[in-house]
């Protein structure tokens, strides 16, 4: 499985603004390793959004995701 993570502003997926947005994608042992290090950093805030944004940020991640590899494929297809 991939793994990875994008950050997000808040304002550009309907959060809320000056806020940043972290997307996590892996397996079990990611999440736990990226937890600890989100945790083990000084940040004011680090909680998981309500589920009706977190929601409409996956899905904007993923149609950026598809966009991209549509375009990469016309270039190399």
């Amino acid at each position: 499985a991939k793994q990875g993570y994008k950050l997000k502003e808040g304002k550009a997926v309907g959060g809320e603004e000056g806020k940043l947005y972290v997307y996590l994608s892996g397996g079990e042992e990611f999440f736990k390793h990226a937890e600890e290090k989100l945790k083990g950093a000084e940040l004011e805030e680090f909680k998981r959004c309500e589920s009706e944004l977190e929601g409409k940020i996956i899905k904007q991640i993923h149609e950026e995701d598809s966009s991209a590899e549509q375009g990469m494929g016309a270039i190399f297809g």
